[in-house]
């Protein structure tokens, strides 16, 4: 029995297949105003910011960083967010807010200084 399939096009299906399903190693980097924040994932320090990162992309799969200082407020970045089965590497930057109390205790002048 003959395939309709040409050689060709059953490695583009194979290929395709195993990346689809294992995923692909990505750069992402993450920067900080001010820099010098500690990344860490999963609990677990990986470095300080500008930081590269190198992590798998597995498509619909949430990979996410928390980016902190002290006396600032941390924030947690979504790694795959800007990543694609074709976007070999992205860059992530992260403005961080000083600490100040809970929501609404900032006075005009604290808050004209966070926008600069």
């Amino acid at each position: 029995m003959a395939s309709c399939m040409t050689p060709g096009a059953s490695r583009l299906i194979l290929w395709l297949c195993l990346t689809l399903s294992t995923g692909c190693v990505r750069r992402v980097t993450v920067r900080s105003d001010p820099p010098g924040a500690s990344v860490t994932r999963r609990g677990e320090s990986i470095g300080v910011t500008p930081l590269e990162i190198r992590v798998w992309f597995v498509p619909f799969a949430a990979q996410q960083v928390r980016v902190g200082m002290p006396g600032y407020r941390g924030v947690y970045v979504a790694l795959g967010r800007k990543l694609g089965l074709f976007r070999a590497e992205t860059v992530h930057e992260v403005m961080l807010v000083p600490n100040h109390g809970r929501s609404g205790t900032w006075t005009p002048e604290e808050a004209a200084d966070a926008s600069k």
